[in-house]
């Protein structure tokens, strides 16, 4: 039996189509039973699923032989770290490791140089938004993030009404966005695997993130809020990755009337995205099993094809237009940005010490009118000190 566990929000989006494919790989393989588990929530934290799945290897055995869900930089490195789960290197073909988007590869990879997660689906953030309402305040549609600063300032709005939302208190969903539109995946990280806190980038990143943050709604400071406006028609545009599209549109926006594209640009066209993964823990009786359920399963021809038409999801594939020979133009338009895209390396530093520390502190920015140039040493000088 091959236990197959899955967080939540995962389940939702393979609710009609998982028992299919599921039935697909019984058939194929012989004797081998899948066992589907949801976990539950308050087991999918970080630091829950570290100590479970680091107890259960210490014991030599693990509740599930694959796990759904866990995100590269945010519970991947930690489990990686804890020595929780398998380095997959070796149980994966090097053909399909080829035809892994090489930034998909690269936010797979530890420090130690091993893959521990297989990338099934990718989030690219981008820009989104009205057409229709910047035809009724006479905004241009920015190009470069220089642009939008500018139409903030110079276009006023209704007092309900906002330019842009984000999540400016969160360090991937906004800032990096912005960082990587300066920068080049060369330049971003630090010897020490943290994000570069040192660099010119890095200071006008912030620069024109305090510039933005008054055209936000109140609680774009609450992670999700700002959503509520743009849904509301109160929001003009934000910075979200595709599945915002989506939502957009089964929250009554109309189709036609909310649109992704390319994230702002910089100095580049470069933008940030992440991957849903796939991890064996290291328990597992059967990882090479879990291994060719995702990889020959889940990634195949059917699971690939479910992924986009009924989950409206990006599996970050190479030749992902030779099995689906159209995507929808945000699924289009966000699989073509990731040559460009900049990931996180599997690492527990992002939620041990650059998410939190980047929090604090351009809230302090915010509310004691800091410079940017000394927020950015600030936070040199924290990440600087992770081992």
């Amino acid at each position: 039996t091959l236990r197959v566990g899955h967080f939540g929000w995962v389940g939702n989006m393979l609710e009609e189509w998982l028992p299919d494919l599921v039935s697909q790989f019984e058939e194929a393989n012989e004797g081998v039973t899948v066992e589907i588990i949801p976990v539950a929530s308050s087991e999918t934290t970080r630091d829950a699923l570290v100590q479970k799945l680091s107890l259960e290897a210490r014991q030599g055995e693990s509740s599930y032989d694959l796990l759904l869900g866990p995100t590269p930089w945010l519970e991947t490195g930690s489990l990686a770290r804890a020595g929780a789960i398998h380095p997959l290197d070796d149980l994966m073909s090097a053909e399909f490791v080829d035809n892994l988007a090489d930034a998909a590869r690269n936010e797979a990879t530890a420090s130690d140089g091993k893959i521990y997660t297989i990338p099934f689906w990718a989030d690219i953030v981008g820009y989104i938004e009205r057409p229709s309402m910047q035809e009724e305040y006479g905004i241009t549609a920015p190009e470069t993030w220089d642009d939008l600063v500018e139409a903030t300032q110079s276009v006023e709005l209704p007092s309900d009404m906002y330019h842009y939302g984000a999540d400016w208190t969160e360090f991937h969903r906004v800032y990096l966005p912005i960082l990587a539109a300066f920068s080049d995946r060369d330049s971003i990280f630090a010897a020490n695997g943290t994000v570069d806190m040192s660099t010119d980038a890095a200071v006008r990143a912030l620069e024109i993130l305090k510039a933005l943050i008054p055209s936000m709604p109140p609680n774009a400071q609450t992670p999700g809020g700002f959503l509520d406006a743009f849904y509301a028609s109160q929001g003009v545009s934000m910075t979200y990755w595709q599945t915002g599209v989506r939502g957009s549109v089964n929250q009554g926006i109309p189709e036609d009337d909310v649109t992704y594209r390319h994230n702002l640009t910089g100095d580049s066209d470069g933008t940030f995205f992440w991957d849903t993964g796939a991890v064996v823990p290291k328990g597992a009786a059967m990882p090479e099993m879990a291994v060719k359920f995702m990889t020959e399963g889940f990634l195949g021809e059917f699971g690939v094809t479910q992924s986009v038409e009924v989950s409206n999801a990006l599996p970050p594939l190479k030749n992902l237009l030779d099995t689906v020979s159209e995507l929808p133009p945000h699924l289009e338009l966000a699989h073509s940005q990731l040559g460009t895209a900049i990931g996180m390396p599997a690492n527990d530093a992002f939620l041990a010490v650059m998410a939190p520390n980047f929090r604090t502190e351009v809230e302090r920015m915010m509310a004691e009118d800091l410079e940017p140039a000394d927020v950015a040493k600030t936070l040199a000088d924290a990440f600087a000190e992770y081992e």
